[in-house]
């Protein structure tokens, strides 16, 4: 029996190796993208916060993303506030 060459068998682990990873991060890649952001207002007294998922598929010709998640206002009354017009 003929044993390959060690090039050609380092070759094809790499390439084996890669084909695995691609496999196994598809499904992964599917999953909803949680996310949280949060702003203060210009008055410095209200806190704008949002949180949720954004979920949106691989391939698509016109991209459609859902998002769900909730947003809350709250305005602090312990700080000085600042007149915007």
């Amino acid at each position: 029996m003929n044993r390959r060459p060690n090039l050609l068998r380092t070759a094809l682990a790499i390439v084996a190796g890669v084909l695995f990873a691609l496999a196994a991060a598809g499904p992964a890649a599917a999953a909803p993208v949680p996310f949280t952001t949060g702003d203060t207002g210009e008055n410095l007294c209200t806190v704008y916060s949002t949180t949720g998922e954004a979920d949106w598929p691989d391939i698509v010709i016109q991209p459609e993303v859902d998002i769900v998640g909730t947003a809350s206002t709250t305005i602090l009354d312990d700080r000085p506030c600042l007149g915007v017009e």
